[in-house]
């Protein structure tokens, strides 16, 4: 269970949380949002060389769509060039955001997704706070008032949203529902941040995405949607599994979620 709750703290938490701030610091965050969120198919990648199984039909053709909705996203002429690090940092979320994916569905430790949540967020708290007291990771902060939703508040409150409602209240449901659901369906449900994203940064930062970026965000949510509906896509393999023994870990994972979490 201490691996789980490891990787999930370096991978899932702090590394992609990490990687999604520097990224929205150099692009817009709608981009950064849809590359992040083509973590299914990495996972999709990941189960194919693992398993040696070539994905179905319809998971293959959704990644081409993918990609190509990628390549207009960021494409210069989708509305100017994108800075090529914020790029860099998004691949990097997007990595995190699979082994987030991948690491919650793997329930097989009896660790509860509430545990595994409370743990991998205060594991990573700790790593990102020593981080930042070397210096290598920049970290400041400020206790004057600010602006939120047009009324002036304490610093305090902002702080508290995001805590609470962006980072405890989001990861423990993501935990819980990738335990009950799978990666597979946990991811494709998890596709409403994308539009709750570029929605709120068009509200609040005026962050509007052209119309060929707009094509290629439909493009790729088109493609990861064909992908999450192959049952298949689940079959990560665990433990060094490989051939045979992928086929019984989705076998298992099809059965249904642990009986522990049923009812909840």
């Amino acid at each position: 269970a201490w691996r789980r709750v490891l990787g999930m703290a370096l991978v899932g938490v702090a590394g992609a949380q990490v990687m999604y701030f520097a990224a929205i610091e150099r692009i817009p965050v709608g981009t950064a949002i849809l590359i992040e969120f083509m973590a299914p198919l990495l996972l999709v990648a990941v189960a194919w060389a693992l398993s040696r199984r070539r994905p179905a039909v319809p998971v293959l053709l959704g990644s081409v769509a993918a990609a190509g909705g990628l390549a207009l996203v960021v494409s210069p002429s989708g509305g100017g060039a994108l800075d090529p690090v914020g790029l860099l940092f998004a691949l990097g979320a997007m990595v995190g955001c699979a082994g987030y994916f991948a690491i919650a569905a793997r329930g097989a430790d009896g660790l509860p997704p509430v545990a595994l949540a409370a743990a991998g967020l205060l594991v990573a708290a700790v790593l990102l706070a020593l981080v930042g007291a070397t210096g290598i990771l920049p970290f400041t902060g400020s206790v004057a008032d600010v602006v939120m939703l047009g009324s002036v508040v304490p610093w305090w409150v902002p702080m508290l949203v995001v805590g609470v409602v962006a980072t405890a209240l989001a990861y423990g449901a993501g935990i819980t529902a990738g335990a009950m659901l799978g990666s597979r369906l946990a991811s494709f449900t998890g596709l409403l941040e994308v539009a709750a994203a570029g929605a709120w940064a068009w509200l609040l930062l005026g962050e509007a995405l052209t119309l060929l970026q707009l094509v290629g965000g439909v493009l790729i949510v088109a493609g990861i949607v064909a992908v999450r509906f192959d049952a298949r896509a689940d079959a990560l393999p665990v433990g060094g599994e490989t051939g045979s023994a992928a086929a019984a870990a989705e076998g298992a994972e099809e059965a249904g979620p642990d009986p522990a979490l049923r009812g909840r």
